[in-house]
């Protein structure tokens, strides 16, 4: 799947036939602890690190034929179920997939915004967004088997964590996470109130959803989305998933579990992440996400500062080129 820098473009993970949409994830490949790098996932799952995951052979080389449309640089990402191949990409691209967000690689975002969300990587060096790489990685059938046996969450952190392997052995990546004042969206209430219903006991979906007990759909980009006995910090992990450009932080309140449905249109939201302006195309039946938030949920996006897990590149160095 090839799009322009400028444009927005896919990245779509083929781990099972029911293609899971969500953001996601954040960016972002397997359970192997690369002992250079500190940094780990908030949300990492004891029990997607129970073995250490691993590509088999990986081929990292400096491109050698770029790629335009329309007189821009093209960004190939292919997360397929036995690898992850890439082309024309930067190694803040591959550090935003590696670290963003639970579901990064599940997520749709412009070449821009594909930075793990603004300017939360640190001491990132020029190269890292002027040099692109060619990368073709791939596993064992053993470990493909295996990945499949995985919860969607906790296959999506396991390539995660064979990302960040990879890019400690190839490029001797080491980072750590670091708290930072940040520009952020808080999700607070409307002056009118939320308009989502709390669940009753026993709505709750037995297959579990992210983060509750509950479901949580997501049906197409721009939704509609779905949800079933789900905590609001469900929500606020598939808002910070989005290409908003910011982390979003719970500020509403609401302690329960809730059933809602969100539809909207998606659009370039990098300049409506800057000024938390809606733009709704004429030939829309629905919203921007912005508004859908306020007209349907009786939320609310804020832009503000707040604490923020940052990353801050400790070590790099440029690939050999094999």
């Amino acid at each position: 799947m090839k799009i322009a820098r400028k444009s927005r473009f896919k990245i779509q993970l083929l781990l099972n036939a029911a293609l899971l949409l969500a953001i996601a994830t954040p960016i972002a490949f397997g359970l192997a602890h690369a002992t250079s790098s500190r940094a780990q996932p908030q949300s990492q799952n004891k029990t997607a690190i129970a073995h250490d995951y691993k590509f088999e052979v990986a081929s990292v080389k400096a491109e050698k034929s770029p790629t335009f449309l329309n007189g821009l640089p093209v960004v190939h990402i292919d997360p397929a179920p036995d690898g992850f191949t890439a082309s024309g990409v930067n190694l803040l691209q591959l550090i935003s997939l590696a670290y963003g967000p639970p579901g990064s690689l599940l997520n749709s975002f412009t070449a821009d915004q594909l930075y793990f969300q603004n300017d939360s990587i640190s001491h990132a060096p020029d190269w890292f967004r002027t040099k692109k790489f060619d990368i073709d990685a791939r596993m064992e059938s053993s470990v493909v088997d295996e990945l499949q046996k995985l919860s969607p969450d906790d296959r999506n952190l396991a390539r995660q964590r064979m990302l960040q392997a990879l890019l400690a052995d190839r490029f001797k990546l080491t980072v750590r996470r670091e708290t930072k004042q940040l520009p952020v969206f808080a999700l607070v209430i409307t002056k009118n109130g939320p308009k989502i219903h709390e669940s009753k006991p026993g709505d709750a979906d037995s297959g579990g959803g992210r983060g509750g007990p509950g479901s949580f759909q997501v049906k197409g980009k721009g939704g509609p989305v779905v949800a079933q006995a789900v905590p609001i910090a469900t929500l606020v992990q598939f808002l910070s998933r989005q290409p908003l450009g910011r982390t979003v932080l719970d500020k509403t309140g609401l302690t329960g579990n809730y059933d809602f449905t969100l539809q909207w249109t998606p659009d370039d939201l990098q300049g409506a992440a800057s000024t938390a302006t809606d733009y709704v195309p004429a030939e829309s039946a629905w919203p921007s996400l912005f508004t859908a938030l306020q007209e349907q949920l009786g939320l609310k996006l804020e832009p503000q500062k707040g604490p923020v897990q940052a990353l801050v590149i400790d070590h790099a160095e440029k690939p050999s080129g094999n």
